[in-house]
């Protein structure tokens, strides 16, 4: 055998019962926060520390390790020490309909009866009138093929 080999009866560790400090896993207390990941940790708390507008934190690994329930659970955690942030609405941009325009509302107007309208527009009272035409459709009655 050489020094890289391994005999079988050491290819896995054995737990003896006994050697535990509890009877029943219920006697345990759950561990807290994201094990194992210090430098991941340090570097989401870094990230949240840079209050600089389009900043993003970008987690990467292994698709199904949990990095994901670990963030969310971590941000939810420090999200309720923080102030709760504004609502936004987005509606159409009707002079450019791939770029909607974003409407800042109080945090939680958004979903209340009663909340507080978007900005009128001239376009928005148009619309109620009904009198919104595409620069492409004809009015009615005007059946020339021209």
């Amino acid at each position: 055998m050489t020094g890289s080999e391994l005999p079988p009866e050491r290819l896995r560790a054995v737990c003896e019962v006994g050697s535990l400090s509890c009877s029943s896993s219920e006697e345990l207390t759950p561990l807290e926060g994201i094990i194992g990941q210090d430098r991941a940790l340090r570097a989401i708390k870094f990230g949240l520390g840079i209050e600089v507008k389009g900043f993003n934190i970008y987690a990467s690994g292994l698709p199904g390790t949990g990095k994901t329930t670990a963030v969310r659970s971590y941000l939810e955690e420090v999200a309720k020490t923080k102030p709760t942030p504004p609502d936004w609405v987005y509606v159409n941009n009707f002079k450019n309909t791939y770029e909607p325009r974003a409407i800042r509302l109080p945090a939680g107007s958004s979903t209340r009866r009663g909340a507080p309208s978007p900005p009128r527009c001239k376009a928005r009272s148009t619309l109620r009138r009904g009198k919104i035409w595409s620069r492409t459709r004809r009015p009615r009655g005007n059946n020339s093929s021209t």
